[in-house]
């Protein structure tokens, strides 16, 4: 089996690389390759995955499975060289499929959506003052005997959401009497959310909601995650939407699941 993904690295280089993963489990490195100046079509990435199959065949090395990410053009590579190769597996990584399942949560539940819009929002001020981060700090020193760090978001990686709202969460004491002794000089959207019940009643939801997800997408993404897991995590996180209980959103959510 190969599984193959593209991903920009700190020189902003975007790279496909390749990695073998043998009927033992054993990982092969196989290669990286420079794609910076191809465009993120369909047909380049059937281009590298066929010329993939050419290296592998020169050494001797038969494939039988393909695995990559959800983005669009490798789910349609996907769905191609599937009709091409009928005799070889073509299948999206799963743990990228579990990750774009907490991403349906906030397209499913405006409550969640704007909840998780203002808690990026808290951090993002906060993030963007070094004198109002500071006094936080002195109220949690005060409160907690310790500072906690505000944990901004990941833009695609929608776990880092839960360290996200769990860091806000922690410190909840703290932000709200840091306003109560700086409320005129913070701005007055800040002073809303942190001062609105309902806010932190959704947060803590939210943030309970998406823990056991990220404790699937921890097993998924083990370097020796077996079949059975994948079965077996997504019927857990099938449970998880069944036991909410708003009974529309569990509905529309295991309806969402079931299309992965």
């Amino acid at each position: 089996m190969i599984a193959c993904d593209g991903w920009m690295n700190i020189k902003q280089e975007h790279l496909f690389g390749v990695v073998f993963i043998t009927s033992t489990g054993e990982m092969l490195i196989w290669g990286a390759k420079d794609i910076s100046d191809e465009r993120s079509k369909t047909k380049n990435v059937i281009n590298h995955i066929k010329n993939i199959m050419v290296e592998a065949k020169n050494e001797n090395i038969k494939i039988n499975c393909f695995v990559t990410d959800s983005a669009g053009e490798y789910a349609a590579a996907r769905k191609i060289m599937q009709v091409e190769y009928p005799n070889k597996v073509f299948l999206p990584c799963m743990a990228h499929q579990m990750n774009l399942i907490v991403e349906e949560i906030f397209k499913e539940s405006d409550v969640y959506q704007r909840t998780s819009t203002k808690a990026v929002k808290i951090i993002s001020y906060f993030h963007s003052s070094a004198y109002f981060t500071g006094l936080l700090r002195n109220e949690q020193k005060s409160l907690y005997d310790k500072t906690i760090a505000l944990i901004a978001s990941g833009e695609t990686w929608w776990n880092s959401y839960y360290f996200c709202f769990h860091s806000i969460l922690k410190t909840e004491a703290a932000l709200k009497r840091h306003i109560s002794t700086t409320k005129k000089f913070l701005p007055p959207d800040i002073i809303a959310i942190i001062n609105d019940s309902n806010f932190w009643s959704h947060l803590y939801e939210l943030q309970n909601l998406i823990l056991p997800l990220c404790a699937v997408l921890n097993k998924l993404q083990k370097d020796m995650a077996q079949l059975y897991e994948v079965v077996l995590t997504f019927g857990w996180a099938v449970k998880v939407f069944f036991d909410h209980p708003n009974e529309n959103f569990s509905g529309n959510m295991i309806n969402r699941l079931e299309c992965y």
